[in-house]
């Protein structure tokens, strides 16, 4: 499969975990008035567990992967490494510039989106690179 289609279901994929995260986080913070800052890491691991599913399913088709425990354990390092970014750019947003928490989280999940698959597709499941090259 060319990296563009593999780019594309990861986008689909992505799509459905971004709407997993928006769900939570907005729940969590217009119902249970919990910080936005907050919410935004209960979201984001939600969204990361539905990305994992589907990606390891139908974006790379790794079914019978030959170290499950260590393509999991990547996974969620670079989904770590993402979170961190994530929070960073909320904090950066929403605290020190003011600005409104969706808004700031659609552009963090635009950053996090292209950090997340350029490495997930080499480390994790070794299969693509981002320029399609």
């Amino acid at each position: 499969m060319p990296d563009w289609q593999r780019l594309l279901k990861y986008g689909g994929a992505s799509a459905l975990g971004l709407g997993a995260d928006m769900l939570v986080l907005v729940v969590l913070v217009e119902v249970l008035a919990m910080s936005a800052i907050s919410a935004a890491f209960c979201g984001f691991l939600v969204g990361c567990l539905v990305v994992y599913a589907i990606s390891r399913y139908w974006v790379f088709n790794c079914v019978r992967s030959s170290s499950p425990l260590l393509s999991f354990t990547l996974f969620w390092l670079i989904g770590a490494a993402g979170l961190l970014l994530n929070q960073l750019i909320m904090f950066l947003g929403v605290a020190v510039l003011g600005l409104y928490y969706v808004a700031v989280k659609l552009a963090s999940a635009g950053v996090v989106f292209l950090f997340n698959y350029s490495l997930r597709s080499r480390w994790v499941f070794g299969t693509g690179k981002l320029d399609g090259g």
